[in-house]
């Protein structure tokens, strides 16, 4: 029995293990060359696999996509906390202070507005899932890191727990829509600049808030 399971473990980990190789060449594939430009044959190729292998783990082309469209939203989340916190800490600041925030909201749009990463999540990700299912991978992957925000910092009194939910969703919501409306914009330069001080003015306000309610009655 130990060796069965073992052996069962082994072709699960091996499995796992070749499931996340076709997920990351497919989302550098994707990312390259659009939805349209990827095919099947050539992502197992590069992953050193057959097609059938593949098909074992995803249906269709367009499952691939959304798993490769999964992968790198939620990379999006961890690359934007990593930076904003390294550029932060390199000038001195506070590791969950405003300054933080600032940053990490500055390194997300820069984040988007890399090309490859433009067209998968942008551009390809609403037109091959429609929006419905493209809102759904964004909220899924993207939602806590976006608790996190409104959780609180060192400085700011963090939202109230009954609240917490309903400003996340609305907070990722009026990211989505900033980054959609930036790269649609004839002027993007101007179109960040104005969504990011709206964001980061909401932001404000919403912890300004959350002091004065967190503040005892008699004070």
């Amino acid at each position: 029995m130990e060796v069965k399971n073992r052996i069962a473990n082994k072709k699960v980990e091996q499995g796992d293990q070749t499931r996340k190789a076709l997920i990351r060449e497919a989302g550098v594939q994707f990312g390259e060359r659009g939805y349209a430009g990827t095919s099947i044959e050539g992502v197992a190729r590069a992953a050193g696999l057959t097609k059938g292998a593949l098909y074992h783990h995803f249906r269709d082309k367009t499952e691939l996509f959304e798993a490769a469209l999964a992968k790198r939203v939620r990379t999006l989340g961890k690359m934007s906390a990593r930076l904003s916190r390294d550029r932060v800490l390199g000038e001195g600041g506070e590791r969950r202070g405003w300054e933080r925030i600032v940053a990490g909201l500055h390194v997300f749009f820069d984040q988007l507005a890399d090309p490859e990463v433009h067209k998968l999540i942008l551009v390809d990700g609403p037109a091959v899932l429609g929006r419905e299912r493209w809102d759904r991978v964004w909220i899924e992957n993207s939602l806590t890191g976006v608790r996190r925000i409104l959780g609180g910092t060192d400085r700011y009194q963090g939202v109230a727990p009954e609240h917490l939910e309903p400003l996340a969703r609305m907070l990722l919501g009026g990211l989505q829509e900033a980054a959609q409306s930036i790269s649609a914009s004839a002027d993007p330069a101007a179109a960040r600049e104005a969504f990011e001080g709206s964001l980061l003015w909401l932001l404000g306000a919403i912890y300004r808030q959350a002091e004065e309610d967190a503040r005892p009655a008699d004070s």
